[in-house]
């Protein structure tokens, strides 16, 4: 029987290595995303899907259901958990202006290490049908939600400015972060008097932008 130190799970010699190794389900969903990215919806197949993640097909299908089914549990996996770590990053009591330092970088670091899922969250936001895009706007909506009750949070401890809307602050934060993820390879190859190759250089900055604006504070007279 397994026993317990506080909330881990101690389960013998064998536990590490189980712990260490992703579970069926997960391995499905990495290997589902990964092609889902490279190929779309229609461009594979529960077969393609299965070899990719070296297991049967009707181990997917045990897991999953349908291909359906796997396609929005990616897209799910990846929503819920930026929004846990978001919520975590808010409901800190430290400063707002750390906690909006803190979430930029995490924001920026979930898009680059979802990479595929990402990928697939924004094909679904500009591209997909509106069926699709419908299901998942609650959840996305939600951990949007949390970085505005940041910056509101900030408003009104008076610590941020209280005359912009926090949705627009909240929505420069996550916009730069995704053009980031987006373009920020591509600019550095072909715009060679930019260098934006570093995402905790580049979210340092637009955090620092954001808080403390871009004009130098003007000089005293005395």
């Amino acid at each position: 029987m397994a026993k317990t130190t506080g909330d881990e799970q101690v389960d013998g010699p064998l536990s590490a290595k189980s712990k260490a190794r992703p579970s069926a389900a997960a391995n499905i969903l990495a290997a589902a995303a990964e092609l889902f990215a490279e190929r779309g919806f229609s461009g594979c197949s529960m077969q393609d899907i299965a070899s990719n993640a070296k297991v049967s097909k009707a181990n997917v299908f045990h897991h999953f259901g349908s291909k359906e089914k796997l396609y929005q549990a990616v897209l799910r996996s990846t929503i819920e958990e930026s929004g846990i770590r978001l919520s975590s990053l808010v409901q800190d009591q430290s400063t707002a202006q750390a906690r909006t330092q803190r979430v930029t970088a995490a924001h920026l670091q979930h898009l680059l290490n979802r990479r595929e899922e990402t990928h697939l969250l924004l094909r679904e936001l500009f591209e997909a049908n509106p069926l699709q895009r419908d299901a998942m706007m609650p959840m996305l909506d939600n951990n949007f939600g949390h970085i505005v009750k940041l910056i509101a949070d900030g408003q009104q401890r008076g610590e941020f400015r209280s005359d912009v809307d926090a949705a627009n602050v909240a929505l420069l934060l996550v916009g730069g972060n995704v053009m980031f993820f987006l373009g920020a390879k591509i600019l550095t190859d072909y715009l060679s008097h930019y260098a934006l190759d570093d995402a905790n250089v580049f979210s340092n900055d637009v955090a620092n932008v954001l808080l403390n604006g871009l004009l130098k504070a003007p000089k005293s007279d005395n």
